[in-house]
């Protein structure tokens, strides 16, 4: 755990919210989260960022940011926002702007804001039925507060295969340098590794790039174990961004990607990013009848804008 150097400042406490200009999913692939997760980890530490929170929703994000200017918030985020759109859009063959502009953001003035506010990102996931109690999820990066390496067996190099020793390698070289993961690497890394041995650089990798301060955000409950504690008794609210869900679960999007995988040849899930316009509305309108899913959930998958719902 980042050791925490000051309490958080009322006068620079900020919530942000981001989300895609067409409604499209942000992640996925296991690779988009870790892309993403490195280039937030590698950019608030260059420009000295604390990173209080930090959620990735399948269509969305939330971070809690202390700040002590506003414009070193607007062009970190700037970078971030920039820098996944560009591997997001080379990695799908996608062109064009990837989120809103601008994001949303909330500044948090009062105790009771700010602890609502991080029991909001801690349990979107819960709200999403993704999971039953925030700490479950993967992606709000709670649960690595206490290990390292929480959603897979313990990562032991004398006992690890050439292939995964070898990945560990370049994680920390990369990591040394300051560089991201991006898709090309993750890729080289990930193509000789079997499912339990991917599990385990995955947490290897986001133990290894996180900068999540859990002490700036635990300092309102007394310990992370209490902070944890009461996010399973309040999922919180957020006051500010007025954001608005699609549908009842997130789940069905790994539905979707099973049936459309099933259904068509694709090379990547992402290939239907980039199907033209009357495919993607006939593929939707199939799905729909066949799945009874949310049809702008389904849209939403298919980076589609629709006029209409069902």
């Amino acid at each position: 755990m980042k050791s925490r150097r000051r309490r958080f400042a009322y006068e620079g406490t900020e919530h942000i919210y981001k989300n895609t200009k067409d409604g499209g999913l942000l992640f996925y692939t296991l690779s988009d989260y870790l892309v993403f997760f490195t280039i937030t980890c590698v950019t608030a530490e260059k420009m000295d960022i604390t990173l209080a929170a930090l959620t990735l929703m399948r269509d969305h994000v939330h971070e809690e940011l202390e700040v002590s200017h506003p414009k070193i918030m607007a062009d970190y985020e700037r970078i971030v926002n920039a820098w996944y759109a560009q591997e997001f859009n080379h990695s799908c063959g996608r062109t064009g702007q990837l989120f809103t502009h601008p994001y949303g953001n909330a500044p948090k003035r009062t105790e009771s804001r700010i602890r609502d506010s991080f029991a909001y990102l801690g349990n979107n996931p819960v709200e999403r039925k993704l999971c039953r109690r925030a700490i479950e999820y993967r992606w709000n990066f709670l649960a690595y507060a206490h290990s390292a390496h929480p959603f897979s067996k313990p990562l032991v190099i004398r006992d690890a295969s050439k292939s995964l020793r070898r990945a560990v390698k370049v994680v920390q070289s990369l990591h040394k340098q300051r560089n991201i993961l991006n898709y090309a690497v993750l890729k080289r890394l990930f193509e000789t590794l079997c499912p339990e041995e991917i599990q385990q650089l995955t947490d290897f990798i986001i133990s290894t790039y996180n900068v999540i301060d859990y002490e700036a955000a635990a300092s309102w409950y007394g310990s992370v174990d209490k902070m944890i504690a009461a996010f399973d008794v309040n999922t919180g609210s957020e006051y500010d961004t007025r954001e608005t869900f699609v549908g009842k679960d997130d789940k069905v999007y790994d539905r979707l990607a099973s049936l459309i995988l099933r259904k068509w040849p694709l090379r990547s899930i992402k290939d239907i990013i980039t199907w033209p316009s009357d495919r993607k509305l006939e593929v939707l309108d199939e799905l729909y009848r066949e799945t009874g899913i949310n049809y702008t959930q389904i849209a939403k998958f298919l980076h589609f804008k629709v006029s209409k719902t069902r």
